[in-house]
This record gives C-alpha cells, structure tokens and sequence, in this order.
C-alpha cells in the first residue's frame, strides 16, 4: 500500500514489521517502530498526530507522533491489508483477515485515544478492503463475501449491503462530491450507488476490479483493471471516455 505523508513526515510499513517515519524534505529517518507481523496495510494518521496501523501479527497499534506505542489492541486473526479510517471524533475503523488465508472477517470500530472496542460486524469472509467515512454517520467497506456494506458509526449496526458477483478485494469505497459510492469487484464491474446501496450505474471490463477508484476534478474517474487498462470513466453514467493498455495487470490505483 502506498505510504502516508502528514506534516512532511511520511509514514510507510514494510514487510519486516517495521514502520518507518522519514523526512519528507531530505529523506532522512526520524524513527522506525519494531511491530509484531508484516505491514502491508497504509497507515492512519489523525488530527492530533496519531499514527494508526495493523499487521499480520493480529496487532493494530497506535503511535504517538515521537514513535513511541500510545496502545495496541489484539484480534484474533490478521490485520493485514485493511488501512484505518479515523472519524472527526477520534474513533478508528478497519477491517480484519488476510486473503491467503481467508481468515477473519470481523469489521472493527476503536476508540482512538484508548483503544478500547465499541464495536464490531461479522461478515461472510476476510475483509481486505480499506473503509470510507462519509462524514454523515455511516462507514462503507467490501468484504471477500462479495458484498458491500454500509454501517452506522455510532452503534454498528448495518444500514444496508449490496451484493456483487465476486469478492471486493483490494478495492475501497471512494465517496464522490455528490454522495455517491464507487468501488471495484472481481466480477469485472465497477459500481456506482447511491447513499441508500441502490445502483446507480456499472460498468463492465473482461477481468477484475482490485484496486480502488480515483475520482478527477472534472466528474471523471480512473481506475486500472486486470486487463492490462486504465480507464476513465464518466461519473455520470459511467460512460467510458478512453483507455490506456499497459503491459500487465494494474491493481494499485492511480493518483
């Protein structure tokens, strides 16, 4: 997952279960946090400086800006690739599992200054899939179960789920300016819906959706596919407005 920047820090995990906090200026390391299991998830940072993250090692921790573990809450499986979200109000939401595995499926809300659980949502499978705040009370996410839910912050409690026809990857939920959701499936389509989960538009390529959407400022969106391609897409209707071919399949997704 791509690394973090805040304040001219960038945050970055790696495989051998270290963060690493490193100058944005002049490449130089502030400091590097030995955490138990591989990094592969990007890190959460909030307002106050906070750094948060998962691993393979069933850890999710949260750092104070100098390096040092302000907390760390254990699961029962992995935390590998989910990335947190922060709420306005501190709370920290991510998702567990890990996809070689399929192990995991628990969807997670913490307190961000203690650590403590408020609350948590089983799904059908691992999730892999980075959740959204849309700053209105729910939190959107995918899971391997093929479904896409939408929670309530506060209580956890599912406002709704739609179903795809293949797992939701690595693809997270982006929000659009006028409320819409956009994430990628393995079922080859990219969805549109609407805040009550109902569909919008897809749009429909030969092979799998993993990495996530990005939206343009001119009512586009991008995203690379597991057909070689990257496309742009109109966020009307979905209309596709060209594409690029590369030379392999595109799972990360663009900037």
């Amino acid at each position: 997952s791509p690394p973090t920047i805040n304040n001219n820090v960038i945050y970055v995990g790696s495989p051998d279960g270290y963060l690493h906090a490193v100058n944005a200026v002049d490449g130089s390391k502030i400091w590097a946090y030995a955490a138990v299991g591989s990094i592969y998830s990007s890190p959460g940072v909030s307002k106050d400086g906070a750094i948060y993250f998962g691993t393979t090692g069933k850890k999710f921790y949260c750092l104070n800006p100098d390096g040092t573990k302000k907390w760390e809450f254990t699961s029962a499986y992995e935390l590998a690739f989910s990335s947190a979200a922060i709420a306005l109000n501190g709370d920290v939401f991510f998702g567990e599992g890990n996809v070689m595995s399929e192990s995991g499926n628990l969807f997670y809300c913490l307190d961000g200054e203690t650590g403590g659980k408020k609350w948590e949502f089983e799904t059908g499978k691992t999730i892999q899939s980075s959740p959204a705040l849309d700053g209105n009370g729910s939190v959107y996410f995918g899971s391997h179960d093929k479904k896409i839910y939408s929670l309530d912050v506060e209580s956890g409690q599912k406002n709704w789920e739609f179903e795809t026809g293949g797992w939701i990857h690595g693809s997270s939920v982006v929000i659009g300016g006028n409320g819409n959701l956009y994430i990628g499936s393995d079922d080859n389509n990219l969805y549109c819906l609407n805040t009550k989960g109902q569909k919008i538009w897809h749009f429909n390529a030969t092979e799998s959706f993993r990495g996530s959407p990005v939206l343009g400022d001119d009512q586009m969106l991008y995203i690379g596919g597991g057909d070689k391609k990257v496309y742009a897409l109109s966020t009307i209707n979905g209309q596709k407005q060209w594409e690029y071919t590369t030379s392999a399949r595109v799972e990360t997704h663009p900037s």
